[in-house]
């Protein structure tokens, strides 16, 4: 398992790639989040074999992913503040 860990503002994103995967996490943008206002995230990869798809596999409540463009969307609450672990599941899809 393939395991790239980035820390980001009250954010900690543990990135977790599946064991068949030939993915690189290139990066993961916007690097912050605030409280009580939208967080919409884009996790980057390059591959070499095709698509790819994403899931999110720990999140804090509200979090979501599109399974096929990484899009992160989610609105931390004052419950978030501090920080959260994310772990993003990329499988490639032609192994």
């Amino acid at each position: 398992m393939n395991k790239n860990v980035f820390i980001f503002g009250i954010l900690t994103i543990l990135l977790v790639l599946s064991v068949s995967a030939v993915v690189d996490i290139v990066s993961l943008t916007p690097l912050t989040a605030t409280e009580d206002s939208a967080y919409n995230g884009q996790v980057n990869v390059a591959t070499t074999n095709g698509p790819v798809t994403y899931e999110l596999t720990q999140k804090p409540t509200g979090m979501t992913i599109n399974i096929n463009t990484g899009k992160i969307s989610w609105t931390p609450t004052n419950d978030n503040v501090g920080d959260n672990t994310v772990i993003v599941k990329v499988t490639d899809m032609d192994p």
